[in-house]
C-alpha cells in the first residue's frame, strides 16, 4: 500500500469552502499519512500554466481554466490535466459534483488505460434539472445524466455517501460500489470545556446566557436561512424570548436578502452574520453554541444526501435541528441516534416549535450532545473512513 499513487480530480478544494472541499482535503491528507503518494488536481483562475503547492503530505496542482465558457472549459481542462499528470498514478479519483472535470478525466483515463474511481456525493444532475427553467440547461443535464450512467458503470468502482444514494446508483446500473460516508476531522472538530465556551463567546461578542443557534456553510440556494429567521420572529418578537439568537457563518448569493429580512423583522440584535470563516474558526465557534441548524428546502434530492455540516456539528458535540424531506437518510440518522430534532422544510412555525422544545429542555440537550459526539466517533471519523477507502483501493490494485 505504501507505493500506491493517487490523483484526486476535483472542482472544490481549499481555499474554496464547503462539504466537497473539506471531504477531499481530509481524505487526501489521511491517505497520505498512511504512506500513499497523493496528488490533487484542481482548478484556478491564475494565469500561469500550472502552479504546484508544496506540502509534505499532498502535492496540489492548480490548473487554470482554458478561457472558454463553462462547462466546456473544465471538461477540456480536466482531460488535459489528467493526461499530463496521471501517467505515474495507480488510480484517478474524481469527486462529483461538479461533473465537468469528471467527464474530462474519464476520457483521459480511457485513453491512457488508467483505473478511475468516481466519488458520488449526490445526484447533482437531477438537482439542476429540477431547478432550472431553461430548456437548454435541462437538455444539457439530461445528456449529462445519460453520459454519467456510462461513466459510473465503466469506472473501476463508485463510492457513495448514503445508503439511499447507493440504491439509486444500483437503479442506474452501477454494480461495483462501496459506501464511503462523509464525516468530520475529529481532531479539528471537538467539544470545548465550559471555560473554553465562555471565552469563545466573549471573543465573538455573545453573552454566557444567550441560547445560540448556529449555521455554518453556504448562505443561499437550497439552504433556507429565512426559515430560521422567521422562526426567531415568532420566538423573539411574539413570545418575547430575547435570549434566543441565531449565528450564521458563511457566504453566498442570499446574504443581503437575509440581512434585509432580519432588519425588517427588527431582529438586528438576534440574527448575527459573521461572514465566511476559516475551518479552524468554525471548529472553535460551533461547540460554544447550543444548537446547529440545517434548513434544507423541499427538494427530493435530499432523500439520499447527507451534508458535511451534520458531521461537524456532531463532532463538536452539538445537537441539531434538521429541516429535510420526510423519509430521508438524514432524517433517519437524527431520529435513530437521538441527536436532535427534525422539521418539515420551509415551515417557520415547526422550526420555532423545535427550537422552543430544545430551549426548555436543557437536560435533553445534554443527552443529545453526548449522543452526537459518540456517533461521530463511532461512524464518521474521516481518518477511519480514509482507512476503509485505502483498503478498498488495495483490493483493486
Amino acid at each position: 500500500m505504501r507505493n500506491m499513487r493517487l490523483l484526486f480530480v476535483t472542482s472544490f478544494y481549499p481555499p474554496i469552502t464547503g462539504g466537497g472541499s473539506s471531504r477531499i482535503y481530509d481524505l487526501s491528507r489521511s491517505l497520505a499519512s498512511m504512506g500513499l503518494e497523493v496528488r490533487v488536481l484542481t482548478f484556478s483562475s491564475i494565469s500561469n500554466l500550472f502552479r504546484k503547492e508544496g506540502s509534505k503530505e499532498v502535492e496540489v496542482l492548480r490548473v487554470p481554466a482554458l478561457g472558454l465558457k463553462h462547462p466546456l472549459d473544465q471538461i477540456l481542462t480536466g482531460f488535459i490535466g489528467v493526461l499530463l499528470v496521471s501517467r505515474a498514478r495507480d488510480f484517478v479519483i474524481t469527486s462529483v459534483p461538479m461533473g465537468e472535470p469528471c467527464i474530462g478525466a474519464f476520457f483521459a483515463c480511457s485513453f491512457l488505460g488508467k483505473r478511475m474511481v468516481v466519488d458520488v456525493r449526490d445526484e447533482w444532475e437531477d438537482a439542476v434539472i429540477g431547478r432550472t427553467r431553461h430548456l437548454l440547461t435541462k437538455t444539457l443535464y439530461n445528456l449529462y445524466r445519460k453520459l454519467f450512467n456510462t461513466i459510473y458503470q465503466k469506472s473501476t468502482f463508485v463510492t457513495t455517501v448514503t445508503p439511499t444514494l447507493m440504491k439509486r446508483m444500483e437503479q442506474r446500473g452501477v454494480s461495483r460500489m462501496y459506501l464511503i460516508p462523509n464525516g468530520a476531522d475529529l481532531r479539528m472538530f471537538h467539544p470545548l470545556t465550559e471555560d473554553g465556551q465562555i471565552e469563545t463567546r466573549k471573543e465573538i461578542g455573545l453573552k454566557a446566557d444567550d441560547f445560540m443557534i448556529v449555521y455554518a456553510g453556504r448562505i443561499g440556494w437550497y439552504y433556507r436561512i429565512d426559515t430560521v429567521i422567521k422562526a426567531l420572529d415568532i420566538l423573539v418578537n411574539k413570545q418575547k424570548l430575547a435570549s434566543i439568537k441565531f449565528l450564521a457563518m458563511g457566504a453566498g448569493e442570499s446574504v443581503e436578502e437575509y440581512l434585509k429580512l432580519s432588519k425588517s423583522l427588527a431582529l438586528d440584535e438576534n440574527v448575527i452574520f459573521l461572514g465566511e470563516r476559516r475551518r479552524e474558526e468554525v471548529a472553535k465557534i460551533l461547540p460554544c453554541c447550543d444548537l446547529g441548524v440545517i434548513p434544507f428546502d423541499d427538494d427530493p434530492i435530499w432523500l439520499s444526501a447527507y451534508t458535511t455540516k451534520i458531521f461537524e456539528y456532531c463532532a463538536s458535540g452539538l445537537p441539531v435541528i434538521v429541516s429535510v424531506v420526510s423519509g430521508s437518510d438524514l432524517q433517519k440518522l437524527v431520529k435513530k441516534n437521538n441527536i436532535g430534532f427534525t422539521t418539515t422544510p420551509m415551515r417557520p412555525v415547526e422550526m420555532a416549535e423545535a427550537i422552543l422544545e430544545a430551549y426548555k429542555n436543557k437536560a435533553q440537550l445534554k443527552i443529545m450532545r453526548a449522543n452526537a459526539r459518540n456517533l461521530a466517533i463511532r461512524d464518521f471519523d474521516r481518518k477511519k473512513i480514509a482507512e476503509k477507502l485505502a483498503n478498498i483501493l488495495k483490493t483493486h490494485q
